[in-house]
């Protein structure tokens, strides 16, 4: 129907009109600001993608930056050890001038002003050495903390504890089995050659039940094995009893357990022993210092099969009336900066020797004994180190039976032989010490989701290794059973290396219990966790129930506050990633002069406190460089992540810029169809707002 009050084809223009007017509006929205997508309605999905890549954009590139200032940082804190490790070698150079002997008194007192004055700049250099407000080197940046310990206490009248462990009734049988706290003891026959591939990690028999008990007690105390540190094994006639480093141990403590595992000769009977309070809590005690290695060559007792072979060939603790006790110095390789070579003197009789050794500043020295005998010779090398006339502590070498016959040594020409033999024989020995962590910090009660978890009352920790120096403990990971498994798996970081438990902990730790964390690459290094004597609330005997991955990271938690790790002021974090968790964290150990020289007030005064300080300086330039070394490793690192970060921004933006960014060509070309459209719709729509009149034609 045409009408004059109906324009159909009018409104049909001016709607196309709308649309196209649209198009060309959207279409130069897009190609002005350069996005594709003008509001959420036109690409909702493309929207939240592209606005979640372009929060990683920005984010990584903020995380570039704070690689660059993380790398900057470092460059700071290179540059003031850089400082600090030339005016120690400029220190080490004044100190071995000062040694000279063609030095007045005069002379080394104008060199000691400057090695005071250098060591003064040590410390202006480490609080100087700042990034905006962070000092970077007086160890406030630290996480880790030191080991602390009291290593110059001397004991005294302090009896051992001994308790009978082991009773041999029989000679035994080839393929006899024990374990002793969880470590195998297998026998193989007396006709077995000591050192052979046959006898590697066994124990030889002897003929009667005393020289198969003097094997296993040496097999026993020559173990590296974390799990029986702390014990020494000695021979009682066909008994071996246990003397126990008891240290911070008190009370009834299960220690060692005998368990049988195969005897068929049924020629021992065991029994479990339990330390009791018998040593101070302080110092290097009864059963502290252990020998590790083998012993090699036929000069010293090698666990043979006869009596004249049968023990170990160094004894550091057992049957001594003082053992090797308090000197901290007793550590490290056999002939190396602390335990040096022994010495063997002719003592003027034929086949009569002195026998000595410099243990750090402590000398040893045997009295004359003649060695040449059928039987074993043990020579007791004792330290008078208060000068009282007696021993402040001895150790003792065990000279194999008919190593020497009647004339063998008639002058200091045939001592000097044996004494390189019996250096030879001692040169795989590695001295160990099991020391307290005095830092330690015990009596707190870990409690999750209300119920009580962890009871730390009274609970200890010693430390094994045959090193001592900036010992710091960094971190504690506690991993609870999972699925299918039985043990709850603890692991401690010291100096960046892993000391974990072993297996057979369970779940759930006893009360005055020995957990053993043996280091994974070095196996004279372990951690002793003691626990407590105080049980949680509604378990019996139990100190600690891991049950849950949340009772165990709450224990770690409780574990490294107790160990102090919290306390170096948070060590600095920069997120190089858009997780908040993708952070690199920077430890800065301090290298202030008090950690150079461990507290030692150093001089070149003299002769032999140049001499001195030039040992310690030895040690402090070797530090300054493993802290440089340190700094590398990370400055290593943030550069890789730079490059990473620069890679992750090129790919997210570019994947950004797909979903987000207008496509010139293609939109230019949308933009001439709308505006083509809008043209052809107001010409239309121009033609359609005169049909009406053409109807009024018709009253004419």
């Amino acid at each position: 129907m045409v009408s004059i009050n109906t324009n159909i084809g009018a409104y049909s223009a001016q709607q196309n009109l709308e649309k196209a007017n649209a198009a060309t509006v959207a279409s130069t929205t897009r190609l002005s600001s350069g996005n594709r997508i003008d509001r959420a309605a036109t690409d909702i999905a493309g929207l939240s993608i592209g606005t979640i890549l372009a929060t990683k954009k920005n984010t990584d590139k903020t995380a570039l930056a704070n690689a660059g200032q993380g790398s900057s940082l470092l460059q700071v804190a290179d540059g003031g050890l850089k400082n600090i490790s030339d005016i120690l070698q400029r220190l080490k150079a004044l100190a071995t001038q000062a040694i000279s002997g063609a030095l007045s008194s005069v002379e080394r007192g104008f060199l000691n002003q400057e090695f005071v004055s250098l060591t003064d700049e040590i410390d202006r250099t480490v609080n100087s050495t700042k990034f905006s407000s962070v000092t970077l080197l007086d160890g406030s940046l630290s996480k880790s903390t030191e080991v602390v310990d009291n290593r110059f206490w001397i004991p005294a009248g302090i009896a051992s504890v001994t308790d009978t462990f082991l009773t041999v009734t029989g000679a035994g049988t080839a393929g006899d089995r024990f374990s002793v706290n969880g470590v195998t003891v297998e026998l193989v026959a007396s006709t077995t050659v000591p050192g052979s591939d046959a006898a590697k990690d066994k124990v030889i028999m002897g003929a009667a039940q005393a020289q198969t008990s003097a094997n296993i007690a040496a097999f026993l105390n020559a173990s590296n094995d974390a799990r029986l540190r702390g014990a020494t094994f000695v021979v009682n006639g066909n008994n071996i009893d246990v003397q126990l480093a008891t240290g911070r141990v008190t009370g009834a403590v299960q220690y060692i357990t005998y368990a049988e595992t195969t005897d068929t000769g049924n020629f021992f009977a065991g029994v479990n022993s339990t330390a009791v309070a018998g040593e101070s809590e302080d110092g290097l005690g009864v059963s502290r210092t252990f020998a590790t290695g083998t012993i090699t060559g036929d000069l010293l007792v090698n666990g043979g099969t006869t009596a004249a072979l049968s023990g170990g060939g160094i004894l550091l603790a057992g049957t001594n009336t003082q053992s090797v006790e308090g000197n901290e110095n007793f550590l490290g390789k056999f002939g190396g900066d602390n335990v040096g070579k022994i010495n063997v003197t002719y003592a003027g009789a034929l086949d009569s020797v002195v026998f000595s050794v410099k243990v750090g500043n402590d000398t040893y020295t045997s009295t004359s004994t003649n060695i040449a005998n059928a039987a074993v010779v043990p020579v007791t090398l004792i330290n008078d180190r208060n000068g009282s006339g007696q021993a402040s502590d001895e150790f003792r070498i065990m000279i194999r039976g008919g190593a020497f016959t009647l004339g063998d040594i008639e002058s200091q020409e045939d001592a000097d032989i044996v004494g390189n033999r019996l250096n030879d024989a001692l040169s795989d020995i590695t001295f160990v010490q099991s020391r307290d962590v005095k830092s330690f910090a015990p009596g707190a009660t870990v409690v999750v989701d209300g119920v009580q978890k962890v009871s730390m009352s009274n609970m200890s920790v010693n430390f094994v290794s045959d090193d001592f120096d900036n010992v710091n403990i960094e971190g504690v990971k506690i991993t609870a059973a999972g699925q299918g498994e039985t043990d709850a798996k603890i692991e401690v970081t010291i100096n960046g290396e892993i000391y974990r438990s072993y297996a057979g902990i369970g779940s759930q730790l006893a009360t005055n219990r020995i957990i053993y964390l043996q280091n994974l690459s070095d196996s004279n290094k372990s951690l002793q966790i003691v626990t407590g004597s105080t049980s949680v609330a509604g378990l019996t005997a139990v100190a600690a129930n891991i049950d849950s991955q949340a009772s165990a990271d709450a224990f770690a938690a409780a574990l490294e506050k107790a160990f102090g790790t919290e306390k170096g002021n948070s060590k600095l974090n920069f997120q190089v990633g858009s997780e908040s968790t993708d952070s690199i964290g920077v430890q800065l150990r301090s290298a202030s002069s008090n950690t150079l020289f461990k507290g030692a007030a150093l001089d070149v005064k003299t002769t032999a406190s140049a001499n001195e300080a030039g040992i310690v300086l030895d040690k402090a330039i070797e530090y300054v460089a493993s802290l440089r070394a340190d700094v590398g490793a990370l400055q290593s690192r943030f550069s890789y992540v730079a490059d990473n970060l620069n890679t992750s921004i090129e790919n997210t933006d570019a994947a950004r810029g797909a979903l987000m960014d207008t496509d010139i060509s293609a939109e230019s070309t949308l933009f001439a169809q709308s505006q083509v459209k809008m043209q052809a719709s107001i010409a239309v729509l121009a033609q359609a707002n005169q049909l009406p009149q053409n109807l009024l034609k018709l009253l004419g």
